[in-house]
């Protein structure tokens, strides 16, 4: 099964990417060499990540008529009162589309202002993956992290707050993660992400099978 990861960022797509690398029965795809998939605009305007996860896995599907798999994620950071949480808007956290400096500098503001006790965080990661015929698959998973205000640079383009965020089983920042230690942090979202798919690989078989 041809699984295109429904995704503008290469950042993004080299993260999933890589949790499904080695699944038995699954080409992984990306946007750039799919017809139509980079034509694919979605407005992200869900309350919350599985809604988003699920619009941007359908409108990818059906554009491209391929499996199309799609994560969305959302920060809730107890210290700040819940009007303010970033939630499904990281990227649009200054009330607009930022990009990687600006949200870099925005966050690592309001990180200042909280003292190094109140700088955990979680992540909601949210999976769908739909099939052309229009059945979807999902999951959700969390993640847990803590802000710094040592940016640890430079920054990963597409995914800036890792240069703000370490790793809380080991303290080590996310940007000096080794591919085994970012396996393990993410471990959580690697199991989601593969359960969905291999769902909806089976889905698919038995429907070929009868």
């Amino acid at each position: 099964m041809r699984v295109l990861v429904g995704t503008g960022n290469p950042a993004k797509f080299d993260r999933y990417a890589a949790m499904l690398r080695g699944l038995p029965g699954v080409e992984v795809v990306a946007p750039p060499v799919v017809p139509g998939a980079l034509a694919v605009v979605v407005v992200e305007d869900g309350a919350t990540a599985g809604e988003n996860a699920r619009k941007k896995a359908r409108a990818y599907a059906g554009a491209t008529g391929l499996p199309a798999l799609s994560v969305d994620e959302a920060l809730f950071i107890p210290a700040l009162p819940a009007g303010e949480q970033p939630g499904t808007r990281v990227r649009r956290y200054l009330g607009r589309e930022a990009s990687d400096e600006e949200l870099l500098r925005a966050f690592l503001d309001t990180i200042r202002t909280f003292p190094p006790d109140e700088r955990d965080a979680v992540w909601h990661c949210a999976i769908c993956l739909a099939l052309p015929d229009g059945r979807d698959f999902g999951a959700e998973a969390t993640v847990a992290t803590r802000f710094t205000d040592r940016p640890a640079l430079p920054s990963l383009p597409g995914y800036p707050l890792r240069s703000l965020q370490v790793d809380v089983a080991s303290g080590k920042s996310l940007r000096a993660l080794t591919p085994e230690e970012e396996a393990r942090r993410l471990s959580p979202v690697y199991e989601r992400v593969r359960g969905v798919v291999q769902a909806a690989l089976d889905a698919r078989q038995s429907g070929e099978d009868r």
